[in-house]
């Protein structure tokens, strides 16, 4: 396939003076540093009737992501050609909607954790189709993982291949009779769901949590609290310990392909969290779950 071509904008100080172009590739070799270290980022999007589903919050994200790893800037113009070469590839299907899981990884690697400056950046995806499921819209039946999560500023926020902890919480032998898991870190906060972000409606007031110090700053939090300043609806971002989530009204998760899923049950809180409470925000959300 053919390579794009270098982002015009001033590379970062640790790069080569010419930074690399981006390069779209189907298979990755072992020497790899996405397969040796974990070392890229990745975007799962959802693509309605033949659109990625809220593009540009996923070429911030990415961007700010090969920023903060010191891989050549990422123009939106490089993202869109990678997007369109993706969608091209979509399959014929009566579905309205796919969806699309982009990688971008350093390149070849060294061993003792050295990297190549001079080479391309490689970009995969691959697509899949979507269904979406009405019942899991009517309440979620949550867990809470026992795999606390370590703090890390440095990648927190950030949607990085190196994936560990959530493959091990994944792996929990209660994971099978749940739809989703909770993740705190190992100071007991409440950090996030193990392929969702998380919010709390407590006293009339939206909660969710502080993602400096670990987890993932999903797109779909992120257009939530767009949406929910252009409202005036008070929103507070901040630490939430287990007696925070016990005492919530309700309880909902995002990401951006699911949009918006009320929690009906949490293991260990003996209680009903409400799912009316979470209909204004699945309505607020530009996506197909406020069809459910």
């Amino acid at each position: 396939m053919s390579a794009i071509q270098p982002s015009k904008s001033q590379p970062l100080k640790a790069q080569s003076l010419k930074a690399p172009p981006f390069k779209v590739i189907q298979t990755y070799t072992h020497n790899d540093s996405l397969v040796q270290y974990g070392d890229g980022i990745f975007e799962t999007m959802l693509v309605i009737d033949g659109r990625v589903h809220q593009r540009d919050y996923h070429w911030r994200r990415l961007s700010s992501g090969c920023q903060r790893l010191g891989m050549p800037l990422l123009t939106k113009a490089d993202f869109e050609a990678i997007i369109q070469q993706a969608l091209t590839d979509i399959p014929c299907s009566d579905s309205r909607y796919v969806v699309i899981k982009l990688i971008l990884s350093r390149g070849e690697g060294m061993r003792g954790y050295q990297s190549i400056d001079s080479q391309p950046c490689y970009f995969s995806y691959s697509v899949s189709p979507y269904a979406y499921n009405s019942a899991l819209y009517q309440g979620l039946n949550v867990r809470i993982c026992q795999m606390k999560l370590a703090q890390q500023p440095v990648l927190a926020g950030m949607k990085h291949c190196n994936r560990l902890e959530y493959v091990l919480a994944r792996r929990e032998p209660a994971d099978k009779d749940y739809h989703e898991g909770l993740l705190f870190d190992t100071t007991g906060l409440l950090i996030e769901g193990l392929i969702s972000n998380v919010f709390l409606v407590a006293d009339r007031r939206l909660l969710t949590p502080d993602l400096t110090q670990a987890g993932v700053a999903g797109t779909m939090r992120a257009h939530l609290l767009d949406k929910c300043q252009e409202k005036n609806i008070d929103v507070a971002v901040m630490p939430i310990d287990y007696q925070m989530l016990a005492r919530a009204d309700a309880v909902f998760v995002t990401n951006a392909v699911m949009g918006v899923q009320p929690v009906r049950h949490i293991q260990s809180i003996d209680k009903v969290f409400s799912v009316d409470a979470v209909h204004p925000f699945k309505q607020m959300v530009d996506h197909p779950c406020a069809d459910f």
